[in-house]
């Protein structure tokens, strides 16, 4: 199952087609490009661009698990949310539920205003946040992602212990219950990885943090372009941000 979410993940990394590796994906890699997927440049020559598994444009995802063994209400699982596959976290929720998790009901992911309380909206701050500077900012999403989703994965046995014995309606009751709360816990970590996120990169810096994750005073670096982009720029920009002695010195 973690296997298929990650394949959903996929930009062709590794790949001749690997979108992240020349200067079409910007100073930091980003592994997806904006539309349309067809253009041509001031010469009139025809140019496309890639479609990844992942892309931007999904307004949600989900991998599906069916297990034939255990009762029908808890054996079947959704793995669902909203957004791009490669930024957001799987959450499971119950085939038998009959309660929406609020933050997964139409009403409150209205497409034309932002939302705290919408999974659509607090996933596209996160990844709106992430894509420009993508191979730079990654690491803090992939943390979280993997977080979430190890808890998730690994709590699937204790709620098969604690359903043990119960009625089919007190398996439900507990069922919506445990889809809630995984719900909540992906929205709050998106929430807290967002005001994260906006700290330790604002203003093209990335701060530095210390072994318990707390920012440093004056702790900070810039990292600067991935380096297949600062070699396309010399081939397309001539002299024109070389340093002056290097000038000099190649015209004695």
């Amino acid at each position: 199952m973690r296997d298929l979410q990650n394949d959903m993940r996929d930009h062709f990394e590794g790949t001749p087609l690997d979108m992240t590796s020349d200067m079409t994906a910007g100073p930091w890699g980003m592994p997806i490009r904006p539309l349309p997927m067809h253009f041509k440049d001031s010469d009139s020559i025809a140019y496309f661009r890639e479609r990844p598994i992942a892309c931007q444009q999904s307004g949600f995802t989900m991998t599906c698990q069916m297990r034939s063994w255990l009762p029908d209400d808890v054996g079947g699982i959704t793995w669902f949310n909203c957004d791009d596959a490669n930024m957001v976290a799987y959450v499971p929720l119950y085939c038998c539920i009959t309660q929406v998790p609020d933050a997964f009901r139409p009403e409150n992911n209205p497409r034309n205003e932002f939302s705290d309380q919408s999974a659509f909206w607090m996933n596209n701050w996160v990844s709106n946040m992430v894509y420009p500077r993508y191979s730079m900012m990654i690491g803090d999403l992939r943390q979280a992602q993997k977080e979430l989703e190890d808890y998730y994965f690994a709590d699937q046995d204790s709620v098969l212990v604690a359903i043990k014995g119960m009625m089919p309606t007190e398996r439900q009751s507990y069922l919506n219950k445990k889809s809630i709360a995984y719900t909540d816990m992906m929205m709050q970590r998106w929430d807290n990885l967002a005001k994260y996120l906006i700290v330790k990169y604002n203003d093209q810096i990335v701060r530095r943090t210390d072994k318990n994750g707390e920012f440093l005073r004056w702790g900070h670096y810039t990292p600067g372009y991935d380096q297949q982009f600062i070699d396309a720029i010399g081939k397309s920009t001539g002299d024109r941000y070389k340093l002056k002695e290097v000038i000099d010195r190649r015209e004695r």
